[in-house]
């Protein structure tokens, strides 16, 4: 059910759009679903901030309204599972041993060299890198520096990943499942 009051009174939406009048207007939408989480899109200049509306869940306490670009689909309900892929640069590139930055976000890694490169996100599913030269590369994951550069397998909570070896020059390797930071162990 949807319901519309602007400026205090009660509207009689058809097709699920209002019109506003000319001039500034209070607004107050009333969703209620059984199916779904409530979702409004709204267009037009000044209304797509969503720092500027609240919402209310208990009829008491008002909070800031959660959006992104992603949902705004008219027809795909807000909870609905979307696939997304987006380029997240490292945030930060820390060389723990010997290893060396190169240019914006390169890493040179020698023998036994560790590098921690933290992405700043909770969650990530796959991490795609190009690694040139020989070798072997391991990957450890966690939620955090600590946890990323455990050593000890039992401690970690998230599974940690086989080593993979490069046997040729920009070879790319994908590595799936949720992750915070990330070491890289050259061997």
């Amino acid at each position: 059910m949807f319901l519309c009051y602007i400026n205090g009174v009660k509207q009689f939406v058809s097709g699920k759009r209002a019109i506003l009048p000319a001039g500034r207007s209070s607004l107050l939408f009333e969703v209620t679903t059984d199916d779904s989480l409530p979702c409004i899109i709204l267009k037009g200049a000044g209304l797509e901030n969503p720092y500027e509306w609240q919402v209310i869940m208990d009829k008491e306490h008002w909070t800031i309204s959660e959006s992104a670009v992603m949902y705004n689909k008219p027809g795909v309900l807000s909870d609905a599972p979307q696939d997304m892929v987006s380029r997240i640069k490292p945030s930060q590139i820390l060389p723990i041993r010997n290893a060396e930055i190169q240019g914006k976000d390169g890493v040179s890694i020698r023998k036994n060299d560790y590098v921690l490169i933290d992405f700043f996100h909770i969650e990530m599913e796959a991490l795609i890198f190009r690694a040139k030269g020989k070798g072997t590369i391991t990957v450890c994951v966690g939620e955090t520096s600590e946890e990323a550069l455990e050593r000890d397998d039992k401690k970690l909570e998230q599974i940690p990943t086989a080593a993979c070896g490069f046997a040729r020059r920009g070879q790319c390797h994908h590595f799936a499942g949720p992750c915070f930071q990330i070491c890289f162990t050259g061997v």
